[in-house]
């Protein structure tokens, strides 16, 4: 709760006690100060992470299959489609 406090555009975080003692104790984050390490430590670990362009592999043969009778079976090539946006519709 310190953390997400001293993030820019916080105003106040929002607890999610379900307890009297989950509340005390996200309370106490308002006393707590966090040092540069700690602080380091959850910013890399809580950064943004982009996966693969849409859905990873599974939205590449999305893009890639062909329109064919949904009787027919079908193997999935993953050759189809892109990984990385271009920007273009």
């Amino acid at each position: 709760m310190s953390w997400v406090a001293d993030r820019p555009g916080v105003v106040a975080p929002i607890v999610g006690a379900r307890t009297v003692e989950h509340l005390r104790s996200n309370l106490g984050a308002a006393k707590l100060t966090l040092g540069n390490e700690a602080t380091a430590a959850l910013d890399k670990v809580s950064a943004p992470q982009s996966g693969p362009y849409p859905y990873g592999v599974f939205g590449a043969w999305q893009r890639g299959r062909s329109m064919q009778d949904e009787k027919q079976a079908t193997t999935p090539t993953y050759t189809g489609g892109s990984d990385h946006p271009t920007g273009r519709i």
